[in-house]
């Protein structure tokens, strides 16, 4: 046997194509009358709960990356 022979499995292996998942574009929300989104009503009515933006932020659907960011 070759080096050849013995490291032809691991390089097919190598080449092999990982297939990723389809990437979905959301659909734009679209504000209601009063000019807000459904995702930033719902932060509204949790931000009111008690007053944790964060919190509510998770609630209403943002990430928690964007959640805790500080916007003054």
């Amino acid at each position: 046997m070759n080096y050849r022979s013995l490291h032809k499995s691991s390089n097919s292996e190598r080449s092999k194509r990982v297939q990723s998942a389809p990437v979905v574009e959301e659909e734009p929300e679209i504000p209601d009358d009063e000019g807000l989104t459904p995702k930033q009503r719902i932060f509204v009515m949790e931000y009111l709960r008690d007053f944790n933006a964060t919190r509510a932020a998770v609630s209403a659907g943002y990430s928690k990356k964007t959640a805790h960011t500080n916007n003054n």
